[in-house]
């Protein structure tokens, strides 16, 4: 039976700021936050999940998918990026794997709202149709991984193949369950840097080495609130986000976000000035007449 969380509304960037209070107010420490674009999806990686027409009993990936896709990532990578993690660096492969896409068992968090919140409101245009609110999670990650440790309920676990508990969580995603007994359960761990993306969207990780989505869990509610952004609030919460600085070219730092940015500002110049009959200037290039007629004479 799904559990049943109290939910609290967002539809204003000053709203965040008191979910975060309310947060760390509830859970007395360090907080995380996820957003995702649709209140029906639960807390599950994604390579865990059904798919999305009913037939919970299908998932949308074979048991041996991920350990075949991790294999061939760190086969073909290297090609590809001139800085990859260690070949035993099992740890930084899940992370760097995760922040490229490739479905694994790690589900993304971060320490920010703000960015928690950009994500659970980026793709609100490609899920307008269902009419479901986004939602933003918090986490308190101490309390979670004291579930199944109470002797270190303060402490939080770095993504390390030193640690037996995570060894344990990862190894089968990479066929490794004959060196390192594989554990079930969810684990909250701080990730390795491995990627300036890592940097920017203050991330950390869950790991499931369990498919039961952490919502389901009968004591979530001692780890986890739920916050909503209603269906219609999106775009403008989104847009506030944008103003703040808070986009894709500051959360992924590449030449192609970038160029999408710049162009979206000037076209959303050119509207604006479109709607008070006015029309963009071009700069004019710069007079360079003095560069070519020489040195003053005395």
């Amino acid at each position: 039976m799904p559990i049943e969380f109290e939910t609290h509304k967002i539809e204003a960037v000053a709203d965040l700021f008191e979910a975060a209070r309310l947060a760390r107010g509830s859970f007395g420490r360090e907080v995380w936050f996820r957003g995702q674009s649709r209140s029906s999806w639960q807390l599950q990686p994604e390579i865990q999940r059904p798919f999305l027409d009913g037939k919970n009993d299908l998932r949308r990936y074979a048991e041996s998918a991920e350990a075949n896709m991790t294999v061939e990532f760190k086969l073909l990578a290297h090609s590809r990026r001139t800085n990859c993690p260690g070949p035993d660096d099992a740890a930084g492969w899940l992370c760097l794997m995760r922040h490229y896409g490739l479905p694994t068992r790690i589900l993304d968090w971060t320490s920010s709202i703000l960015v928690a919140a950009f994500f659970a409101l980026r793709k609100w245009r490609e899920h307008k149709e269902a009419k479901e609110s986004s939602v933003v999670w918090a986490l308190a990650p101490h309390i979670l991984n004291a579930r199944d440790d109470p002797q270190h309920k303060h402490a939080l676990l770095v993504l390390s193949g030193q640690n037996a508990r995570v060894r344990g969580a990862i190894g089968a995603a990479f066929y490794d369950t004959d060196k390192v007994p594989e554990s079930r359960g969810i684990i909250a761990v701080i990730p390795p840097q491995v990627d300036q993306r890592m940097l920017l969207q203050h991330s950390t990780f869950t790991v499931h080495s369990d498919p039961c989505p952490m919502d389901d869990l009968p004591d979530a509610r001692d780890y986890l609130k739920r916050f909503e952004v209603p269906f219609g609030k999106q775009k403008e919460l989104l847009d506030d986000l944008d103003s703040a600085g808070i986009r894709p070219s500051t959360l992924f730092p590449d030449l192609d976000n970038l160029a999408k940015d710049l162009q979206k500002i000037q076209q959303s110049v050119a509207s604006r000035l479109a709607g008070q009959g006015l029309t963009i200037q071009p700069t004019a290039p710069p007079d360079d007449s003095s560069a070519r007629a020489g040195p003053s004479q005395p």
